[in-house]
C-alpha cells in the first residue's frame, strides 16, 4: 500500500506532468463553501492570469490570499485544488502558504501532498517544519516522505532524526533512512550501516540501499565487506553492479586488478559498465589501458562507458582514441560521448570537427547535443552564416530555438531572437512579482523505482 500511494503522489507531484491538471485558483472574495461548479468555473477563469502562449499562471492577490484560506480552512477537495494550482507557481507566497500549511495540518493525505512539494522545493525554511512533522508522524506514508524531504538539505545535524528509523518495523521506511543517510554524505552513521550490511542475509532488499549509502559516503573500512560481494558471482546482478559503484566512489586503488581480472571474465555487460567506470574514478597505466581496450568493445553500451571514463580521468592520453570515435564510431550515443569527452579534456579542434558533422547531419538529437556542447567553447564566428542557414531550412522548432540561443550566447541574436527576449522579460500585466524560470530537478532512478522515497543509483545504459 505505502508503495501503490507514493507512486501516485509521484505520478501527479511533478511538475511537468502537473501543469496541464492543476485547475486555476478561486480568489479570495469567493465562497468557499456551497459553491456552484458552474459558479466556481467562471470565477477560476477570471482570477487567474494566464499569458497567450499557454505558460504557468500568475497568480494575482486575490489567488494568493484564497490559497492561504483555503489551506487552512477549506475541504480536503478543495485543498488538493489548490495544492494542484500551486505546483507549477515557484515564488516566495506560495512557499509561505505551504509551510503554514504544513504547521497545521495533521497526518493525513494532505500533509502527504505538502512533504512531496516541499520535496521538490527544497525550501530553505522547511527544515524546522520537516523536522516536527517527521518527529510527529504515526504512519509510514508520512514518515518516509518527511525523511526523503530531510535528506536534501544535506545537513549533518538532522541525523539522529533518521537514524532512529534505522530500525523501523517497515522497510520502506528503513530503505528511506538509509538512502537520506547516503545522500547527506557524513560518515557518523557509516559504522552502524556496514555492520547492518554484515549482519544481514544475503536476500535483504536493505542490502542494495547500504551498498549504496557506504559509497555514497566513500567509507573506507567497507572496502572489504564491499569487495566480497562485488567479486562474488553467486550475488543479485544489481547488489554486484551497485558494489562495484561503491567501490569505484571510494576510491582504493588495490581492487583494480580485481576489476581488471574480472572485465576479462566477466560475461554481463552491466556489470562490465559498472567496472569501466569505476575505473575512471581510479587513475593509473592499469587503469587507462582497460578503458582505452574497453573503447574498442563490440557492445556499444561499454564503448559509450569506456569514452565517459576516460573524460572523467582527465588524461589527456585519451585524445586520439577518442577523436577516433568521434569520427568514425557508427553510434551516435559514442561520437556523442566522444565530443563530450574531447570537450572536457579541452581539445581546440573541437568546434570545427562538430560544425563540419553540424552542416551534415539531420538527427535532431545530434543537432541539440553537438549546440549544447558548442555552448561550452570559444565562439566560432566564421560558422555564424552556417548556423542561420541550419535554422532557417530546420523544421525543429526546438533545434531552432537552441540555434538562436547558441548565436545570441555569442553576440549574434536575430532581431526575431531580440523581440522573443524582450517579450519574455516583460512582466504580465496585473503581475504582482515575476515567476522565476522553472527547472524541475530529476533524482537518479527517477521513473524505474517511482514508488520508492530517497534516491538508489540504478545501472544506467
Amino acid at each position: 500500500m505505502f508503495r501503490l500511494t507514493l507512486f501516485l503522489l509521484l505520478a501527479t507531484a511533478l511538475p511537468g506532468l502537473a501543469a496541464t491538471n492543476g485547475r486555476p485558483s478561486v480568489p479570495a472574495t469567493a465562497t468557499i463553501t456551497n459553491t456552484p461548479a458552474t459558479n466556481r468555473a467562471a470565477t477560476n477563469a477570471q482570477a487567474t492570469n494566464r499569458s497567450p502562449a499557454g505558460g504557468a499562471s500568475v497568480p494575482k492577490k486575490a489567488d494568493l490570499e484564497y490559497w492561504q484560506e483555503t489551506m487552512l480552512y477549506g475541504t480536503e477537495q478543495q485543498k488538493e485544488s489548490v495544492l494542484k494550482a500551486m505546483q507549477t507557481v515557484r515564488i516566495r507566497q506560495v512557499d509561505e502558504i505551504l509551510l503554514e500549511a504544513l504547521a497545521s495540518e495533521p497526518e493525513g493525505p494532505i500533509q502527504l501532498k505538502l512533504v512531496q512539494m516541499l520535496y521538490d522545493r527544497k525550501i530553505p525554511g522547511a527544515l524546522g517544519p520537516l523536522v516536527r512533522t517527521l518527529t510527529n508522524a504515526r504512519e509510514a506514508d508520512t514518515i518516509g516522505p518527511a525523511i526523503a524531504a530531510l535528506a536534501r538539505f544535506k545537513d549533518a545535524a538532522i541525523l539522529p532524526h533518521i537514524v532512529q528509523h534505522l530500525t523501523n518495523e517497515t522497510l520502506a521506511v528503513q530503505q528511506a533512512a538509509v538512502r537520506a543517510i547516503g545522500e547527506i554524505g557524513d560518515q557518523g552513521p557509516a559504522k552502524r550501516l556496514l555492520e547492518m550490511l554484515d549482519s544481514l542475509p544475503a536476500a535483504s532488499e536493505l542490502r542494495y540501499d547500504l551498498v549504496n549509502a557506504l559509497g555514497q559516503m566513500k567509507y573506507g573500512p567497507a572496502f572489504e565487506s564491499l569487495r566480497t560481494i562485488a567479486l562474488n558471482s553467486g550475488n543479485p546482478r544489481y547488489l554486484r553492479a551497485f558494489a562495484i559503484t561503491a567501490l569505484g566512489s571510494i576510491g582504493n586503488r588495490k581492487i583494480v586488478p580485481d576489476f581488471i581480472k574480472l572485465l576479462g571474465e566477466e560475461k554481463v555487460p552491466d556489470i562490465k559498465v559498472r567496472i569501466i567506470a569505476a575505473l575512471g574514478e581510479m587513475p593509473g597505466s592499469e587503469s587507462v589501458n582497460a578503458i582505452r581496450l574497453a573503447m574498442n568493445d563490440g557492445d556499444e553500451r561499454i564503448r559509450a562507458t569506456a569514452v565517459k571514463a576516460a573524460a572523467g580521468s582527465k588524461d589527456k592520453a585519451f585524445v586520439r582514441p577518442l577523436l577516433y570515435k568521434f569520427r568514425y564510431d557508427s553510434e551516435a550515443r559514442v561520437m556523442l560521448a566522444a565530443a563530450e569527452a574531447l570537450q572536457e579534456l579541452g581539445h581546440s579542434e573541437l568546434p570545427a570537427l562538430i560544425l563540419a558533422k553540424f552542416e551534415t547531419t539531420r538527427d535532431v538529437n545530434v543537432m541539440s547535443r553537438f549546440i549544447a556542447i558548442l555552448k561550452k567553447c570559444p565562439p566560432q564566428k566564421q560558422a555564424i552564416s552556417m548556423l542561420r542557414k541550419k535554422q532557417k531550412e530546420n523544421q525543429y522548432s526546438k533545434v531552432k530555438d537552441e540555434i538562436e540561443d547558441l548565436l545570441t550566447a555569442w553576440g549574434d541574436a536575430s532581431k526575431a531572437g531580440k523581440a522573443a527576449a524582450e517579450k519574455k522579460d516583460k512582466p504580465a500585466t496585473g503581475a504582482t512579482e515575476k515567476k522565476p524560470a522553472e527547472t524541475p530537478e530529476k533524482k537518479p532512478g527517477e521513473g524505474k523505482d517511482a514508488s520508492r522515497w530517497g534516491d538508489r543509483i540504478y545501472l544506467t545504459e
